[in-house]
């Protein structure tokens, strides 16, 4: 998919530098007019010239409307899953999925925030989570049993023994100190329960 992603914009791109490289030669009379306009009549009453333009211009409009098919209908079609039963074919909403792996990570615990995204390829199913850990773990051991943890949800709930990559990006980790700081700086420190003030003597006492 990559592959074809790069020949679209190669493609778009080199079109609009042509068409762009016209347009200002053209303002800056660096194209004639008159040999602009002679050809332009040769081709408009040559019988071959205009074969070979009507031609390359239905070429072009095929490829846009592969590429429209690839950057539309595609993207539409990987946001579900679908799969057949004997009582019928089944479609699963991508999204809904990601949610239950959000849901499925969280109750593992050390974890403060997930975000999920699954693509539905020929090769298998795609799944990328993002972490942001509340604790110091061991992140190679902690990663692996949130992909085997995800493994056996998905493979559960949709049934499917097809591949699946699961990989694990942890942006962020917050240090016990750190929350634990952050904790007392929201505390009262008018607060008789607040043990920074509890344990001093004389407290509101006046001489």
């Amino acid at each position: 998919m990559r592959f074809f992603n790069r020949i679209a914009v190669l493609f778009y791109v080199t079109i609009v530098l042509f068409i762009g490289t016209v347009m200002v030669s053209y303002v800056l009379h660096w194209i004639d007019f008159h040999g602009l306009a002679v050809t332009l009549y040769a081709c408009y009453v040559d019988y071959k010239l205009r074969m070979v333009i009507g031609i390359t211009g239905g070429v072009l409009l095929f490829i846009n409307f592969i590429f429209y098919n690839m950057f539309t209908v595609n993207v539409h079609r990987e946001k579900i899953i679908a799969f057949d039963n004997p009582a019928g074919r089944v479609r699963v909403s991508l999204i809904a999925m990601e949610d239950i792996v959000k849901k499925t990570v969280m109750k593992l615990g050390d974890v403060n925030e997930v975000k999920s995204d699954i693509r539905a390829t020929k090769r298998g199913l795609r799944l990328k989570v993002r972490l942001s850990l509340c604790s110091e773990v061991n992140i190679p051991e902690f990663a692996s049993k949130i992909q085997e943890t995800i493994k056996d949800k998905i493979q559960d709930m949709i049934g499917l023994d097809e591949p699946l990559y699961i990989s694990i990006y942890v942006g962020k980790i917050l240090l016990p100190d750190k929350i634990n700081q952050k904790s007392d700086e929201d505390s009262d420190p008018n607060d008789s329960d607040n043990p920074m003030t509890a344990n001093i003597p004389f407290r509101g006492y006046r001489a």
